[in-house]
């Protein structure tokens, strides 16, 4: 329930755009939104941080080479303008350091990556899509180590580039950035973010490359900030108060933490209520066992002292009760996991198409559950045959009879 980027550590997102508005127009460059997002990423509280470069252009890939629900996907979003097979790659810098330690955890050798007249690149091919009003993770693309891509420019189709796909990964450089965030948190930006993007990731090198030969068209160049702060609500002051010194641009400052904490907020009063709900469900099932074995005991003393009268021995009347425990216990599991199992089926039935989730049992649920049943069924039989075991079989039947 938590917001989608608060789960894995980020709490802010910072990136600088152009300002266009009603009257006025002005271009930031690049090295401008760099600069001050280093004075930014300088502050004080920051824990992880994440300062990414992005370039996007236009891409042929070919249908062959894209799932069928992406292509789906792509044609239903299909923007008025453009021709049918063209995509949209967002090639993503992420600094030296970061690129090495990224290629290393693929077991990539970096240097092969770095030159500029050969340019490789790595591509996130991993993304979810919506199908059958389902959601389902899969690889959006079928592109192959060595294969290559033409880089486009959008309004006059310049070629900017021919690169190599290097090799293909499912994860992103930061383990606390999920791959869902890997496009700018844009709100101006129509589709930019969907699941036919082509994530690609680049050494500084290969960008600055793509860089000299990309002049401003259909879409600038981008850089954000991904940060997990120890006090985001302090460090956004902060922030705004480096903007407001030194404006550049339009500063998008999107606060994941406020929205988190909102959200965990609500789930701790329904969880209150939920929970407050379910212990007053468990206290009244128990005490409606206790009630029902208890009359079931007091009605069958009769039985009870009749069996004891032919001989039964304290041995195998206390066997008996055991079993008839048993014989109860098995009961109420057997109809309780086949409700359970129902309702739980038409929950996540009602909620796969709204949220990313695998149907999993709850295990550990049902084996707390089962020893619950166990305990109380057997304390209670124990409890209420406590006075049947030592009564006086003929006073049993006289009163009986009575």
């Amino acid at each position: 329930v938590d917001n989608a980027y608060g789960d894995n550590g980020i709490d802010m997102i910072v990136s600088v755009r152009d300002r266009n508005d009603a009257t006025t127009f002005s271009a930031v460059a690049m090295e401008d939104r760099l600069t001050f997002l280093e004075k930014v990423s300088e502050l004080d509280g920051i824990e992880q941080q994440a300062l990414q470069r992005r370039m996007y252009f236009a891409v042929v890939p070919g249908q062959e080479n894209v799932a069928q629900p992406v292509w789906d996907y792509h044609m239903e979003n299909l923007m008025a303008h453009k021709p049918d097979d063209e995509f949209i790659a967002a090639v993503t810098g992420v600094g030296d350091e970061a690129f090495i330690e990224y290629c290393t955890s693929l077991n990539l050798n970096p240097e092969e990556y770095m030159d500029p007249e050969h340019p490789k690149m790595i591509l996130i091919n991993h993304t979810t899509v919506t199908q059958g009003g389902l959601k389902k993770e899969i690889a959006p693309f079928t592109f192959q180590s060595g294969d290559q891509l033409s880089l486009w420019k959008y309004e006059n189709k310049d070629l900017i580039h021919e690169i190599e796909i290097g090799a293909t990964a499912v994860s992103s450089p930061y383990s606390f950035i999920p791959n869902d965030a890997y496009c700018p948190f844009i709100t101006n930006r129509f589709d930019f973010d969907g699941a036919d993007v082509i994530k690609l990731v680049a050494s500084d090198t290969v960008m600055e490359s793509l860089a000299s030969n990309y002049q401003r068209g259909y879409v600038a160049p981008y850089c954000v900030l991904y940060i997990d702060a120890e006090n985001p609500i302090e460090l956004e002051e902060e922030i705004n108060q480096i903007f407001l010194e030194d404006p550049v641009g339009a500063l998008n400052l999107n606060n994941i933490y406020i929205r988190s904490q909102t959200n965990r907020q609500t789930v701790h009063i329904v969880s209150v209520f939920v929970y407050s709900f379910v212990v007053l469900l468990t206290a009244v099932g128990v005490v409606n066992i206790f009630n029902t074995l208890s009359t079931n005991i007091a009605l069958r003393r009769r039985e009870f002292a009749m069996l004891k009268s032919v001989g039964m021995s304290p041995k195998q009347f206390n066997r008996m009760l055991y079993f008839e425990s048993l014989l109860y216990a098995f009961k109420a599991l057997l109809y309780g996991f086949i409700v359970s199992l129902i309702l739980t089926g038409l929950l996540y039935n009602t909620m796969r198409g709204q949220m990313l989730t695998h149907f999993t049992l709850p295990w550990e649920s049902f084996l707390i559950c089962t020893v619950a049943v166990f305990v109380i069924v057997f304390l209670t039989m124990y409890i209420t045959s406590r006075k049947v075991r030592h009564e006086n079989i003929i006073e049993a039947l006289k009163n009986e009879n009575l």
